[in-house]
Parts: C-alpha cells; sequence; structure tokens
C-alpha cells in the first residue's frame, strides 16, 4: 500500500464549506454532537473514532441522521470487531470499519439481529431525537446498546469495498459524499415545497464523451474549484470531479449517482441574473427548480 492510500483525511475544511448549504427544514430538531460527546462515545468503546468520521458527526451529524444515512452516535456498538455508521440503501446491510484493517478502509456485513428486536429501540431513538426529548433519547441510547450486549457477538461476514471510484471503498471519501448527496436530497425536497431556497438542476444530461467531459471540465473551473484540495476524495472519473465549490463559496456544483447530470445549488436565492452568469462562464444551461428569480 502506497503513501497516498495509507492517507486519511479529516474533511473539516470540506464539511466547513458545505455546511453554508445547510437549512433549518434539512435538519428539523436534530442537532449535530460536540467533541465531548464524541469523545464519550469513544471511551464507552474503547476506540478513537478516525478523523473524517469524528468530524462528519460534529459538523454534519445533523443533516445526515435526518437523511437516515448516518447511525446516530450513541447506537454505535461493536460487531465481531466492526463498528457500522452507515445504513446501507441494500435492507439489513451495515457500513463500517473493521478493527483489523486500516481505519480507512470501508466494509460491508449484514448484521446479525437473532431476535430481531433492535429496531424497536432504534425507532424509539429516532422518535425521541426527532421530537428533541433528551431523556427519551437517553433511554432508548440505553435500552438498545443492553440488547446488543445480551446478544453478545454474533457472527458476521464483513466484505470489504473495492469498487472504484475512492468514495466506494474508503472512509472519508464515503463520509464526503454522503454530506453532498444528503445536501442535494433535501434541496429537491424542499425546493418542492417551498420558494425560499434557489435550487437548480440540468435539464439535459451531459455527454458521457471523455473528450468533452474534460473540456467541460476546464469550462466548470473557470467559475469553480474542487470542493477538496484532495481531489481523489470527488473524483467520478478522470475527467470531471464529483463536487465543486464556487470561489466565492457561494455555489455548489455536483454530479452525482452516475447520472451525467450537473446540479446547482445556491447559498441563497441567486436569481435569474445570477443564474444566467454561471451559465454564460460554464457553457451549460440550468432549469431552475425552486426559489425567487430577480
Amino acid at each position: 500500500m502506497n503513501q497516498q492510500e495509507d492517507q486519511i483525511y479529516s474533511l473539516r475544511n470540506e464539511l466547513t464549506a458545505l455546511r453554508a448549504f445547510v437549512r433549518q427544514e434539512y435538519i428539523g430538531n436534530r442537532r449535530c454532537y460536540s467533541e465531548e460527546e464524541v469523545q464519550t462515545v469513544e471511551k464507552r468503546l474503547h476506540f478513537k473514532l478516525p478523523s473524517p468520521i469524528r468530524t462528519l458527526y460534529i459538523m454534519m451529524g445533523d443533516l445526515l441522521i435526518n437523511s437516515y444515512e448516518l447511525r446516530p452516535l450513541e447506537l454505535l456498538h461493536w460487531d465481531n470487531g466492526c463498528i457500522g455508521f452507515f445504513d446501507s440503501p441494500e435492507s439489513d446491510v451495515i457500513i463500517g470499519i473493521c478493527k483489523d484493517d486500516s481505519p480507512n478502509a470501508l466494509y460491508y456485513w449484514e448484521e446479525n439481529d437473532i431476535e430481531g428486536e433492535s429496531y424497536v429501540f432504534a425507532e424509539e431513538f429516532d422518535a425521541c431525537d426527532e421530537a428533541g426529548d433528551e431523556n427519551g433519547r437517553k433511554r432508548a441510547a440505553q435500552a438498545y446498546l443492553q440488547y446488543w450486549d445480551k446478544m453478545g457477538s454474533p457472527d458476521i461476514v464483513p466484505c470489504k469495498m473495492v469498487k472504484s471510484p475512492k468514495c466506494c471503498n474508503s472512509l472519508d471519501a464515503y463520509c464526503l459524499y454522503l454530506a453532498v448527496h444528503s445536501l442535494c436530497e433535501w434541496a429537491e425536497i424542499t425546493a418542492e415545497e417551498s420558494n425560499s431556497f434557489a435550487y437548480y438542476f440540468r435539464s439535459e444530461s451531459l455527454h458521457s464523451d471523455p473528450a468533452y467531459l474534460q473540456e467541460k471540465a476546464k469550462d466548470i473551473l473557470q467559475m469553480f474549484i474542487p470542493l477538496s484540495d484532495h481531489t481523489e476524495l470527488v473524483e467520478m472519473n478522470t475527467y470531471i470531479l464529483a463536487a465543486y465549490i464556487s470561489k466565492d463559496s457561494n455555489s455548489l456544483l455536483t454530479l452525482l449517482d452516475g447520472d451525467i447530470a450537473l446540479t446547482l445549488l445556491t447559498v441563497n436565492p441567486a436569481g435569474t441574473d445570477a443564474l444566467r452568469e454561471i451559465e454564460k462562464i460554464i457553457k451549460l444551461s440550468f432549469q431552475e427548480k425552486g426559489g425567487t428569480s430577480s
């Protein structure tokens, strides 16, 4: 394994930039975690969490938990030498890390809940969390952990994630991808329900031809920069990145889920004139999805 593969990034700069795009309607009554709360869980687990997941809980935990993409910090537990942080879209599949491998290596496994009742305590925790009931959260978390303690360490078969690009196999890139993905999902949901936020999406797909994408990346870089200095974290292929931030930090341009189409989010309603200026610079046409135009 070379030095670049060994490197794991904290994501603090990237998540700081993304935080400006989080709105209250995305998070409800959820909240992020404090450094002290992370340390308390680490003491319980007898394990220091890797830097990117620590940063994700502290800076974007409210957004990701409200999106059901991140397991609440209080519910983390050892599962035969593995800790699961993320619920996969596939039923009962957990994504996390294994103690015996690199802290940046992602694994997936089917959580072996023999009695099939852990979800009862998890759902109770979620309801209390959404309602902002702190005492209820504590009681539900304690019941959940006691349940797993009683279960012992059921056998699991962790499988290492090796699929490219990097967001599919490393903790740091996956954390960053989920933050961007959740922002885009919530922006689309709220754009359907409210005129208070400017959200735009490509009305027409990009061409998948490599030469075209390489040229398009050059256009984008006239106004935007990669979200991360470590471009391998946001790389979809060798020609275009998954996430760009504007040089004034007020716009986010993303390419997600292999859907060769760009999405543009803005911190504040951009207005038609500002949108047309962006279109002119990057030579792409956007369709307005929400917000007000001026």
